[in-house]
């Protein structure tokens, strides 16, 4: 017989209150009832064959697609097109943990069984996409790509990637070493050449794979994330290298993002420049 080693837990209603409760409050706030909640969700999955709700939990559409999708299905419904901004900030606020639950997990743990999150809800931190945005306006790819970065981006990097070395005494020359490499990999990470790196590219991001980080289009921006080597994507399944298909358009949604120097600095601190379609 096997013996338990860890006790795997999911949050929503799980770690919490009941969703439905989160529902029905979050309903009484945007003024939609229930019924018609449930009944746009279901049109929805009925017209796409894809459950919105699922498809925002697991990371695969925006927040915003989501909030507009339901609040044009409820107005074709009803007439009437409520205002679903801040869906999600919403839904986590109606939220109470769940002390029975809470108490069993700290149990557990004292017992020595190992414990785990489980969960699919992911939240992107605007501001800092914001921030990075700056390295992703060109619009097509080229090695001196490589150096534009916004500095409150490289200062976060440097806090994150180097530092913690520099607090654990790795010497200076390991540290040059590794700058070096960065660049060096960073300028054929960018560079415009076709290169097809075969069964390496699930071993290193080359410009096969980092092409896709930089495409217009946010269902193939968002994979591809590593620096340096791409087994992290593989791992967790956000690598992306279609075998049928090519990128299309790189660059930001709003094709006039700031191209100068001091107005580049200064994009980032005005909020939706980014994706501006006008």
């Amino acid at each position: 017989m096997s013996r338990i080693e860890m006790v795997i837990s999911d949050f929503g209603g799980v770690l919490t209150t009941p969703l439905d409760l989160a529902f029905a409050t979050l309903n009484e706030d945007v003024g939609i009832e229930r019924e018609y909640f449930v009944s746009a969700m279901k049109a929805i999955f009925e017209d796409t064959g894809i459950h919105p709700l699922f498809e925002l939990e697991c990371g695969r559409i925006t927040q915003k697609a989501f909030e507009d999708q339901l609040a044009d299905e409820v107005a074709r419904q009803t007439g009437t097109r409520p205002d679903v901004r801040d869906f999600g900030l919403g839904f986590f606020n109606a939220l109470d943990p769940n002390p029975g639950m809470l108490d069993l997990i700290r149990e557990v743990r004292r017992d020595g069984y190992r414990t785990a999150l489980l969960t699919n809800n992911v939240k992107e931190w605007e501001p800092l996409w914001r921030v990075h945005a700056v390295h992703h306006a060109p619009q097509r790819l080229y090695t001196l790509n490589v150096g534009r970065f916004h500095p409150i981006d490289k200062g976060l990097q440097f806090v994150f990637d180097a530092l913690p070395f520099l607090a654990l005494g790795v010497q200076e020359d390991v540290l040059s070493l590794y700058f070096v490499w960065y660049a060096v990999n960073g300028f054929f990470q960018h560079s415009n050449a076709d290169v097809r790196l075969g069964w390496l590219n699930y071993v290193v991001s080359g410009p096969e794979l980092h092409r896709w980080h930089h495409s217009m289009q946010k269902e193939e921006s968002n994979h591809n994330y590593g620096n340096h080597l791409i087994v992290w994507d593989v791992v967790f399944g956000s690598r992306y290298l279609p075998a049928d298909g090519s990128v299309g358009a790189l660059g930001l949604v709003n094709r006039q993002y700031p191209r100068g120097f001091l107005d580049q600095m200064a994009a980032p601190f005005t909020p939706g420049l980014d994706k501006q379609t006008v």
